[in-house]
């Protein structure tokens, strides 16, 4: 996953986009996504939405 403006981007005049963000949701937890797993999240997730994504992707 890009973090857009990260060293890799020092010696380029072509920046790239960062390919997720960080989310912090309502009980509190914190999590660094990639955009296509924010897409999966459903309206109000928590960190156990969070740990499905992991068993799924780990499949």
């Amino acid at each position: 996953m890009r973090i857009g403006g990260g060293i890799s981007d020092f010696w380029t005049m072509k920046p790239t986009p960062t390919e997720g963000m960080t989310l912090e949701f309502e009980d509190d937890s914190e999590h660094f996504l990639c955009n296509e797993c924010i897409d999966q999240l459903p309206d109000y997730p928590d960190e156990s939405d969070v740990e499905a994504l992991e068993r799924r992707d780990g499949e």
